[in-house]
């Protein structure tokens, strides 16, 4: 992973090769970055980091979505939660896209903006933009 994407607070993974892999089921092994160096990441609640080369990414699915605190919006495909006059909307159309609705109580339209997000990471950063506060698990 490329350390301009990460962020204090982006959950990662870590690759099956990653240095500290050793005793831990990489494909379940999730960490929150604590710092960011210059060639590594320090997780929370760990003595050592990892360098960025041996992060993964974590794919976006329903259950981090839930996680977060977005809510099931037309029933099966779409999951919504409030900002502050509007909605951030995460879609799923076989891939992962991203709607950010905004209304006009003025004259009732709206707009999308829309962003490819595919990593947890990315929606965590996104929402960080929109809002100024971190997304967080609720669950």
């Amino acid at each position: 992973m490329d350390a301009k994407e990460l962020r204090i607070g982006n959950y990662v993974g870590i690759e099956e090769t990653a240095l500290h892999a050793n005793g831990c089921n990489y494909l379940e092994a999730i960490f929150e970055i604590e710092e960011i160096k210059k060639e590594v990441a320090q997780f929370k609640g760990f003595h050592a980091g990892e360098y960025y080369k041996d992060l993964k990414p974590i794919p976006l699915t329903e259950d981090w979505l839930y996680d977060f605190g977005f809510l099931l919006d037309n029933g099966f495909t779409t999951y919504k939660i409030n900002i502050f006059k509007g909605y951030l909307i995460v879609a799923l159309y076989g891939s992962w896209g991203v709607y950010k609705d905004e209304y006009s109580n003025r004259t009732g339209s709206s707009y999308n903006n829309k962003i490819k997000i595919e990593y947890v990471h990315q929606l965590q950063n996104l929402y960080f933009t929109l809002t100024g506060e971190e997304l967080i698990i609720i669950k």
